[in-house]
């Protein structure tokens, strides 16, 4: 049975995705936490 937490996540994504022009959904394996937070600041940047 969904939570009230759970369903404000889901409610708070939802409105995140309506209002974004694009969405990149990923599985990196193998990098490390410096390389994928470098990762992500880069794609923010783009």
């Amino acid at each position: 049975m969904p939570t009230p937490k759970k369903i404000q996540a889901v409610a708070e994504m939802k409105e995140l995705f309506e209002n974004s022009s694009s969405l990149f959904v990923t599985d990196y394996q193998g990098l490390n936490v410096s390389d994928m937070t470098a990762l992500r600041t880069s794609l923010r940047e783009k």
